[in-house]
């Protein structure tokens, strides 16, 4: 039956073609029978006359065949280009215009907003006067917080004094297991020493020291002064009490897990002794040059471990004021970096980082030459000394790593260093059961001589300590301190930053992780041997006895990524190894380094601070240190009290809601190190902190505006910083520089005013204001009764918003010290409602009343802003009747007719205060967003923009950069509501010029998209072509809006879309033209990654006989394989009578050959994460600037030519707009104008950047 079906479906097919063909034939004219047959007979007799004579045929002309009619050809003319002419795009831009001066005037309605302000009393701006009230404000908290570490000092030393030992049955709350419930101890032979001998049966538990409990007894006394602090001043952060034994007690109690939120693998690294805050407060500034033994003899031995492991604990302790080298010696002197050689560098993260990373990859060869390396040390540290601006208190010492000494030198350093300025610490690097020779001996007679220190490094346990003797020796100039005592201002540091390294630690975690992924991809469906948690556990326990463990923080991002590979693989190999997947995932990570599309969040607060610490000694002062001496004068450090002050309690202290839009507060310390700036970052990747995040230059984040490479600081910016860190400790100066803003990818070029004051001989308070914002409304009033009860009455009745910033711990508005209201504005409402209630309302009340019964809410503590919350209540009854206009029964919600769909209007006041009312239009795109998402007030982009040029209408579209994460697998991002939408934003301006605040409206993208179409495009029927007006029809042509920093605003297409990238020849041209600047934006606090996979690119004869190996082994496993069929063939009756276990042994070791096979099928290198470190580097990324001038003006006039000029463009009247008609055929030019989402590491590339630079002819 079926063969009949398909030759039946073949006849029908051939009939249908055959029947198709016949109809496309040229048919014949319809004739008789008659004539056919006559035509037939005469074709007939031609054929036979033919074949008669075949040596001679004449040509025989056919008259009855029908003459086919056919058509001449037409050459089709070629179509004329036609422009669209300068009016045309004009008219269209003349017609946006209107569109959004319509909703404005219709909707925003400024006019009541103007006549609700007439009598608000504009003042001037005053620079010195804010800086004072700043700098004033941060005097005094930090006065308390010394006072309160002082408190500390006295009772620590008082209790010291106090020999009373500690009971037996005492124990102490350990931080690290409060949540535990404690078992009884119980003694057993590990928890105790036993003495070789066995002779003696006195037993000292390892993990009591009895000299540790008698301190962490008596610092239980420290509760009392801990507690009173706090009664004082309730916005009291920490305080503690680091002790020299090594311990931290500190208040209030806490988990330690919950005060360092980020969880780590590892066992706790943390040492308060090893802290800046200890460091610096237990002596002065240090050089410190380190001697690293290279010869050899070191290589791949222990010592060498134990060499890096004590330079990366010396190099963690030390603070940023030190300054510090790392050289390693044989027969040459060498820095482990090549331009730190013949000099010293800051200890700071940075450069300890780089020296860290180096540390495993200086060779060790030859033999060890110690008396080149001390006159190489000696020379430096003397050419140190000479230094301008060095604090005399400085001290000098040299730190030797050596396993071997020969001979004595201590003549020899006599000779080089008569005055005995530099201590020499001299550290024996050895096996406990090795060979013994006078190395000891020598040593101890150099440092003795030396005021050194001598000591054996034989195993890791030692590292921490003796780096702790090396501190104790050089805190022997704080004998003259104990009267006088030093208080020490930390820089800025992470609250949970338990170890200096951390952030490359959990690095490695990250690129664990995504390794982790891929490889449970791969062996997903594995037994249990194979199982990938048992996998990982096992190589994780491999990878932590590397003493180095410490550094794998990034790794572990990197090992996520290699898990989620091996994971597609095991699911799809052929899908994964594709080369379209292939080139997605080197794509991403290429974005990552090249182009710096790293994420830039912050998802952990890592709860940015700085400390107030004071030294406590012994109570001891002089002891016979020998029978022969008298009694010899000491102070032994006896700990540090300290206080914590989060930067967020600076913020709330400081008057940023007096600044206007484009003002900031910048705290600077005495190295010139930013503490406080609205441009700091200090994480990426959401919760990895940058390396040099703490030192962070002044000139890094104020950057001029003139166009500079990185690094190249101009001399009078140089000359400002000194005036501003070291010169004057006050004055105020004017410079011409950006204001950057929106996270670095927009900035404002303009007259920035700089106001400083020093504070406390340490830190320096700058207030920067542009010139032009002269005037605001800003006078200074009471927060009276009268006015809270008005207030209330507004607010309770309508939506609001107060600034999210300014509504912190204590201060800006008003808050409790502790949290009890959900949200900003429930909290503010209380507070003017206790005011309008309270005839005596105090407006702090910090004093802490200790009690077994939890507080009211009226009894608990709180601080407020008198002016500001006065301020605030005056907007809110200003615009009152605004803000319930819809409440009106005749003025409805409706916002149909709206050429932008559904929209939110809003008022945005200078005091910090939102009010808006929503718009709603029948529309597919969109519903409106209610306007709290926009609460920011000042601090938005909109915002700055429109206070920075008032008289326009500005049309904002967030500027958006593509931010990866590092795992692949991890979802990207949100995008955040107020990302998505588009502000349109003018400036509410007094008669005098003083800003009130800034009103507009909010409306979806799309809807701007289809008003450009239905302006620029329309329908044109073919036969009328040529008649009809040129449009843009997005094949030739192609109309965009684009803002004044070249961002495409319409059609938004993808979010952040710039000029430079949808038409390269576009903004080439505007540049020529000098329509648009290229200015530069350099960040310097990127970060950079480097592969960690080091390959040799020549065949190696390793590799050759290892290939050969391969072969051999090849040629056995096959042979054995063969052998092993044999035997199975030749063997049925002994098989027959295998037993059970005989069997099983079999069928095992045929599953572990066969699963051994299946791992090897699925191996496969591309699989593997491409692990990374990272460094500190600069990047940088292109400005674009729109010119206001005649000859961009004339330029925009000029008609549009194909590719020369491929476009035509005008400015949309009274915005910040740019309407384009693009000539799309063009090709882009080379090189191509520099993108904006592009942040380029151009530092070790300067050819591309100069080029850059002198294209487009921007000057250097």
């Amino acid at each position: 039956m079926k063969i009949k079906l398909i030759v039946s479906i073949l006849l029908t097919t051939i009939f249908i073609r055959s029947t198709e063909s016949v109809k496309h034939k040229n048919v014949l004219q319809n004739r008789t029978v008659a004539e056919v047959k006559n035509s037939l007979e005469k074709h007939e007799d031609a054929l036979s006359e033919v074949l008669k004579h075949k040596t001679g045929v004449n040509p025989i002309k056919i008259t009855n065949v029908t003459q086919a009619k056919i058509k001449p050809f037409v050459k089709k003319e070629k179509k004329i280009l036609r422009m669209i002419s300068t009016k045309s795009i004009e008219n269209w831009a003349q017609r946006l215009s209107e569109v959004f001066f319509e909703i404005e005037s219709k909707l925003v309605k400024r006019e009541e907003l103007l006549s609700a302000f007439s009598d608000a009393m504009m003042v001037a701006r005053n620079g010195t006067a804010l800086v004072n009230k700043a700098a004033d404000a941060l005097e005094d908290l930090l006065t308390r917080r010394v006072k309160a570490a002082e408190n500390i000092m006295r009772k620590a030393e008082e209790l010291d004094k106090d020999e009373t030992p500690p009971p037996d049955n005492y124990v102490f709350d350990h931080s690290v297991d409060l949540d535990k419930i404690k078992e009884k101890k119980i003694p057993n032979q590990k928890g105790w020493f036993m003495p070789q001998n066995c002779t003696n049966l006195q037993k000292v538990p390892l993990n009591e020291n009895p000299k540790v409990m008698k301190h962490i007894y008596w610092t239980e006394g420290l509760l009392s002064t801990f507690k009173k602090n706090y009664a004082q001043d309730a916005t009291t952060d920490f305080q503690y009490f680091c002790s020299a034994k090594g311990f931290l007690r500190h208040y209030p109690a806490a988990l330690w897990d919950d005060m360092h939120q980020l969880k780590l693998n590892t066992d706790d690294v943390y040492d308060c002794r090893l802290r800046s805050w200890y460091v610096s407060a237990g002596g002065a500034p240090r050089d410190v040059l380190v001697l690293l033994d290279a010869s050899g003899s070191m290589n791949g031995s222990s010592n060498q471990v134990i060499a890096e492991e004590f330079t990366l604990a010396l190099l963690s302790a030390l603070t940023d004021d030190d300054q510090v080298n790392v050289l390693y010696f044989n027969e040459k002197v060498n820095s482990l970096i090549q331009c730190f050689n013949q000099k010293m560098v800051p200890a700071n993260h940075v450069n300890s980082a780089a020296m860290m990373e180096e540390l495993r990859e200086y060779t060790k060869v030859n033999e060890t030459k110690v008396d080149y390396a001390l006159k190489y040390a000696i020379k430096l540290l003397r050419k140190q000394r000479l230094i301008r601006d060095r604090p005399k208190s400085c001290q000098q010492a040299i730190v030797l790593l050596t396993d071997s000494m020969y001979d004595n030198y201590t003549d020899l350093v006599r000779h080089l260093d008569p005055g005995n300025n530099i201590r020499l610490f001299v550290f024996w690097l050895h096996d406990r059961y090795g060979l013994r020779d006078d190395t000891r001996r020598l040593a101890e007679w150099l440092s003795c001589a030396r005021d050194g220190y001598f000591a054996e490094l034989i195993t890791h346990a030692d590292v921490t300590e003796q780096v702790m003797s090396v501190l104790r020796v050089l805190e022997r100039p704080l004998v003259a301190q104990r009267d006088h005592r030093l208080r020490v201002f930390s820089d800025i540091y992470a609250h949970i930053e338990v170890d200096p390294r951390r952030s490359e630690y959990h690095w490695t975690q990250k690129e664990n992780a995504e390794q982790l992924y891929r490889y449970k991809e791969l062996r997903k469906d594995k037994r249990k041997l194979l199982d990938p948690k048992r996998m990982y556990e096992d190589w994780m326990h491999q990878w932590k006895l590397d003493p180095r463990r410490s550094e794998y923080h990034w790794t572990q991002k990197e090992n996520a990524e290699q898990l989620y590979r091996y994971k597609e693989l095991r699911k799809d190999k052929r899908k994964l190894l594709d080369p379209k997947r292939m080139n997605e995932d080197w794509m991403h990570q290429w974005k990552l380094n090249e182009y710096g599309q790293y994420y830039e969040g912050e998802e952990l607060n890592y709860r940015l601070e700085i400390s107030v610490s004071m030294p406590v000694f012994d109570a001891t002062t002089a002891e016979n240190i020998t029978i022969q001496l008298m009694e010899y004068p000491v102070n032994r450090l006896l700990g540090v009290a300290g206080v914590d002050i989060p930067i967020d309690h600076l913020k709330l202290i400081l008057p940023y809601h007096q600044l206007g839009a484009g003002g900031s507060i910048i705290l600077v310390d005495h190295r010139g190190n930013v503490v406080l700036h609205d441009n700091l970052k200090p994480t990426f990747d959401g919760d990895v902190l940058r390396p040099g995040y703490r030192t962070v230059d002044f000139l890094d984040l104020e950057q001029p505006a003139v166009s500079h490479l990185p690094r190249q600081y101009l001399p009078d910016w140089l000359k400002f910083r000194r005036n501003l860190i070291i010169d004057k400790e006050t004055g105020n100066m004017t410079m011409y520089a950006k204001n950057i803003y929106e996270d670095g990818m927009r900035a404002t070029l303009e007259n920035r005013q700089y106001f400083w004051r020093r504070v406390l001989d340490h830190y320096t308070v700058v207030v920067a204001l542009p010139t032009p914002d002269a005037h605001w409304a800003g006078s200074e009033s009471q927060f009276t009764m009268k006015l809270a009860e008005a207030a209330l009455k507004s607010l309770s009745r309508t939506d609001f918003a107060v600034q999210p910033d300014w509504w912190g711990f204590v201060r800006l508005y008003c808050r409790h010290v502790e949290p009890h209201f959900d949200s900003r504005e429930a909290e503010v409402l209380h507070f003017i409602r206790r005011r309008s209630d309270e005839p005596n309302f105090a407006m702090k009340k910090l004093n802490h009343i200790f009690s077994p019964i939890p507080p009211l809410l009226l009894e608990k503590t709180y601080q407020c802003d008198e002016g500001l919350m006065a301020r605030l209540c005056k907007d809110a009854i200003a615009t009152d009747k605004w803000a319930r206009e819809h409440e009106h029964p005749h003025r409805a919600r409706d916002c149909s007719t709206c050429e932008l769909g559904s929209i939110t209007t809003f008022f945005a006041s200078e005091n910090g205060l939102t009010r808006w009312q929503v718009h709603h239009a029948t529309s597919e795109h969109a519903a409106p967003v209610e306007g709290s998402v926009w609460a920011r007030g000042p601090r938005e982009a909109w915002y700055r923009r429109a206070a920075h040029r008032p008289a326009a209408l500005h049309v904002h579209a967030p500027a958006r950069r593509p931010q990866l994460r590092r795992n692949s697998f991890a979802p990207p991002p949100p995008v955040p509501v107020s990302q998505q939408w588009l502000t349109a934003a003018r400036a509410l301006t007094s008669p005098d010029k003083g800003i009130i605040g800034v009103t507009g409206f909010h409306f979806y993208p799309s809807h701007l998209d289809d008003l450009l179409n239905s302006i620029t495009k329309f329908p044109c029927a073919e036969e009328d072509e040529e008649s009809c007006e040129v449009s843009c029809d997005g094949e030739t042509w192609m109309c965009v809006v684009v803002d004044e920093a070249g961002w495409v605003v319409a059609p938004r297409g993808g979010a952040g879309v710039h000029l430079a990238a949808l038409h390269p020849a576009a903004m080439a041209a505007l540049l020529n033209a000098s329509v648009y600047q290229l200015n530069w934006l350099h960040d310097y606090q990127s970060v950079c990654f480097t592969s960690t996979n080091k390959s040799s690119a020549a065949l190696m004869v390793p590799s050759i006989l290892k290939s050969l190996w391969r072969s051999i082994a090849l040629v056995l496993r096959v042979a054995q394989e063969f052998i092993g069929l044999l035997t199975i063939v030749n063997a049925g009756a002994s098989v027959a009578a295998e037993t059970v276990k005989e069997k099983m042994k079999r069928s095992n070791r045929l599953r572990k050959n066969y699963e051994a096979d299946q791992f090897e099928s699925l191996y496969d290198d591309r699989v593997l994460v491409n692990r990374t470190r990272f460094a500190a580097c600069d990047r940088t990324r292109p400005l674009y600037q729109l010119q206001h001038t005649r000859a961009a003006a004339d330029a925009l006039r000029g008609g549009p030519h194909p590719c020369r000029w491929p476009l035509a463009g005008a400015l949309v009247p009274r915005t910040n707009l740019l309407l384009l008609a693009l000539y799309r055929p063009c090709a882009p030019p080379e090189p191509r104008p520099p993108h904006p989402q592009h942040n380029r590491q151009d530092r070790d590339n300067w050819a591309s950047l100069e080029e850059a630079f002198t294209q487009y002819g921007v000057s250097i």
